[in-house]
């Protein structure tokens, strides 16, 4: 989750949206306990481990696993988003309302990064840098591994197979991201192990065959016999050493002042799809601060 502003309030939402999304996974496993921030907005409805609890959990972990695909903006709740949402439900009161977080993928009218097919997949390289290096500071883990990493490309399932095949899109996703994940373990994040999602077009969850994520094409109307699409290639020569992976050149930072108003169509009650997550937990979906 990347902050609206440089607000104080948007700064403390990004990381609140994190730590609701990511920390309260990794923060028993690495510290003990849930994260401050949903011991505060939770209260006595967030379950407290014991000591002996907090002993098994802390440090019982061998690798942090991150799933991740694209981001998102935070932004503090309005008493307008917040009030309806108790209109739409007068008990309100669970894991949304708590972390009490709105999020959109565009700021004055731009996006946060390329969509994909899903219409929570925003690609932005340098949002998994700054995801990254937000896991080491917050969590400093001996080991991350990325374990899903990928994109769905617009379309891909209403084309012929030639073009299908054609996927620069994905191609491109591939070596800005594995370019933006170089730099971060260059400055120290240790990033051990990363895999693509995915090798094959399989079923996706809710969304079953209708996306495509697949390095290789399936054909589903001809006993299921697949293709190698660019971004195979382009694998295949970059396992080789003969791709380069560019690393962000540039890193934007929130706006110094909170922005104009933006747009009823780019504010939402959390949460915008993420991982995914939409946005991240460790080997679940992800967006950090700057994720």
């Amino acid at each position: 989750a990347e902050p609206y502003s440089s607000s104080d309030a948007d700064l403390e939402a990004a990381e609140r949206n994190m730590m609701f999304m990511f920390g309260w996974y990794a923060s028993p496993v690495f510290f003990g306990e849930y994260p401050a921030a949903m011991r505060e907005n939770c209260g006595h409805r967030l379950p407290t481990f014991n000591e002996s609890e907090s002993k098994l959990l802390k440090g019982s972990i061998d690798f942090l696993g991150l799933n991740h695909y694209g981001s998102h903006y935070a932004m503090a709740a309005t008493k307008a988003a917040v009030a309806e949402q108790v209109k739409q439900n007068p008990n309100a009161q669970g894991w949304e309302a708590d972390m009490d977080v709105e999020t959109t993928y565009f700021r004055n009218g731009q996006p946060i990064g390329k969509v994909g097919d899903s219409p929570w997949l925003y690609a932005a390289p340098w949002g998994f840098y700054k995801l990254l290096r937000w896991v080491n500071k917050t969590y400093a883990p001996e080991t991350v591994i990325v374990t899903e990493n990928g994109v769905d490309v617009p379309g891909e399932s209403d084309v012929p197979l030639e073009k299908a095949l054609e996927d620069t899109f994905r191609r491109d996703f591939y070596r800005d991201y594995i370019g933006a994940m170089r730099r971060a373990v260059q400055e120290g994040v240790p990033v051990k192990g990363y895999t693509a999602w995915s090798f094959l077009d399989n079923f996706e969850w809710a969304d079953g065959y209708s996306k495509r994520f697949g390095l290789f094409y399936v054909d589903y109307a001809h006993n299921l016999t697949r293709h190698a699409k660019a971004s195979a290639q382009w694998f295949r020569a970059f396992m080789a050493g003969n791709e380069t992976t560019p690393a962000p050149h540039h890193i934007p930072s929130p706006p110094p002042s909170v922005p104009t108003k933006s747009q009823p169509s780019e504010r939402q009650h959390h949460p915008a799809h993420v991982g995914s997550a939409a946005t991240t937990t460790p080997a679940g979906d992800s967006n950090a601060n700057g994720g």
